[in-house]
Formats: C-alpha cells, sequence, structure tokens
C-alpha cells in the first residue's frame, strides 16, 4: 500500500471522528443545558477566590493575541451540606478579549462576594453560576474540519498514482 493511501485513510478516519466527536458533543452539552434550565435550582453562593488568567493565542497567520480567562472559586451550602464549586459557566469557558472587561469582572467576584448560583438538586455538588448555551458555531466548525477532512482524504484515495 503506498504511502498516501494510508494518509488518505487516516484523514478519513480522524476526520469522521472529529465530525462524530463535534456533534455528540453539542448534543451532550445542550441536554445538559435544558436540564439545568428546567429542574436546577437557584440559589448564591460565596467567592472564596477568583482571578484572570493571561492567555496567549496565536492564529494561523503566526498572529498573537492574549486573551484573558477568569478562575472562580465558591463555597455555598444546600440543606446544611457545604459545596464547594469552581465551574465558571455551565457550558463553555468564558474568556475576554481585552483586560477591561476581565478586571470588571473581577471587581464583581473577589473573594467575599456573593454571586447566584444555579445548582443540581439531585447532585447538589453540581452548579454552575451561568446557564449557558453550548456553542452551535464550536460545534459547527468541528464538523466542518471533519467533513473537510473526509473530503480530502476520499479525494486522495481516487487520484491515480
Amino acid at each position: 500500500m503506498h504511502i498516501l493511501h494510508l494518509v488518505a485513510i487516516a484523514l478519513l478516519l480522524v476526520g469522521a471522528a472529529l465530525g462524530t466527536w463535534g456533534v455528540r458533543n453539542y448534543r451532550r452539552l445542550d441536554r445538559r443545558y435544558a436540564d439545568a434550565t428546567a429542574r436546577w435550582v437557584k440559589g448564591s453562593a460565596t467567592v472564596v477566590e477568583a482571578r484572570i488568567l493571561e492567555r496567549e493565542r496565536t492564529d494561523s497567520n503566526d498572529n498573537s493575541y492574549t486573551y484573558y480567562e477568569p478562575r472562580l472559586r465558591y463555597h455555598y451550602a444546600v440543606e446544611g451540606v457545604a459545596h464547594e464549586g469552581q465551574r465558571v459557566a455551565l457550558c463553555g469557558v468564558p474568556h475576554f478579549n481585552s483586560p477591561g472587561p476581565a478586571e470588571d469582572w473581577l471587581g464583581r467576584h473577589g473573594a467575599g462576594a456573593q454571586i447566584d448560583l444555579w445548582y443540581d438538586p439531585a447532585q447538589p455538588g453540581d452548579s454552575a453560576p451561568v446557564l449557558d448555551r453550548p456553542s452551535l458555531f464550536a460545534a459547527l466548525i468541528t464538523v466542518v474540519a471533519g467533513v473537510f477532512m473526509i473530503g480530502v482524504g476520499a479525494m486522495m484515495l481516487a487520484a491515480p498514482l
């Protein structure tokens, strides 16, 4: 078997896995969001620690940019039982593109601040301050990338050597 056939088969397999993962992950998060909005109970929590992580990302043109990702740790009680949470949002990891909004967020979530919180009454340790929807855009990008890889792999297999 020619090396290009092996590469084509690898592209087909990875593309199929990537596309499948994108669809399944979106559906899983969408079910989780629907469940949370229907059943979860609103409560409050006390912030123990809040910070902003400064991250670097490089795009396909080698342009580097900085974004800011919030981190949170909070305590809350459900029926007298103490819990600790760290999730900032239910389905996604929020980030800020500039330091100003990140600092505003940090100012509202400083240690000792009271924040709204949603938790699962069946599993009170499962909580999130924000019930956000899963990103359809991210799912579509993943599926499109998978389909593209499948297409390239199929063309490579169909091309004469």
